[in-house]
């Protein structure tokens, strides 16, 4: 089978299949490789492609102690989940952890200053990615998460239309991926449809870290492991 009909049947063919065909895929096209051809298939429709490929994702390669601990968010400007980000990762850096932060290529000059032990890498814009471009980034980060041995990413951009995509990409890798939701849940609610979508996405998350029992008590409604950080 070429890229495309992997991506195919890994999404609409026969479930009992799906895991050695993703193990198979994964090997012969690597994991931004598969990922990407199934992104740009189901790029509007990832909520099909999350609950094919979400249960087994975390199945392809095994968990790791965690060592290196990856942060990622759009950019480090002036606001507060800028302001969370960079404050989380000169914590963990503080704590003996091995800290990578991972910002958008398009960030601004004006940021909240970091450590200079924590690594910064930067990846393709989320906000600019789109079916046809989103193997850009895909790539870019798997080689960051291989390059730098993360263990675990923690991901703030908790609305945006990449997470799906990306935490498919974590998890087929072995990195936990553990979503930082920097506000209430009713704001997947606010705008259009693939937001609320995300929905799924949260459930096959390694967990979800919220700000107020509400959060909590909603993401557990969809079967989120959630964990308080108020």
């Amino acid at each position: 089978m070429d890229i495309a009909e992997y991506a195919d049947a890994l999404v609409s063919g026969e479930p009992s299949l799906r895991k050695s065909l993703l193990v198979e895929a994964s090997n012969k096209y690597g994991v931004a490789g598969i990922v990407s051809a199934v992104a740009s298939k189901y790029w509007i429709n990832s909520v099909e492609a999350v609950r094919a490929l979400g249960p087994i994702a975390g199945l392809a390669q095994p968990k790791r102690t965690v060592h290196t601990v990856a942060l990622y968010y759009s950019g480090l400007s002036i606001g507060g989940a800028e302001r969370v980000t960079a404050f989380l990762a000169n914590l963990w850096a503080g704590m003996g952890y091995r800290v990578v932060l991972i910002t958008d290529d398009d960030t601004s000059a004006y940021e909240y200053e970091v450590n200079q032990i924590v690594e910064r890498r930067i990846i393709p814009s989320y906000c600019k990615a789109n079916a046809e471009n989103y193997e850009n980034r895909a790539k870019a980060l798997a080689d960051i998460l291989n390059a730098e041995q993360v263990d675990a990413l923690v991901y703030g951009q908790w609305l945006g239309q990449t997470l799906p995509w990306d935490m498919l990409l974590c998890k087929m890798s072995g990195v936990s991926f553990l979503i930082y939701t920097h506000g209430v849940m009713r704001c997947m609610f606010d705008a259009d449809c693939m937001r609320a979508e995300l929905a799924l996405a949260y459930r096959y998350s390694d967990g979800v870290i919220t700000l107020s029992d509400v959060n909590t008590r909603f993401l557990a409604t969809i079967q989120c492991s959630c964990m308080a950080d108020h």
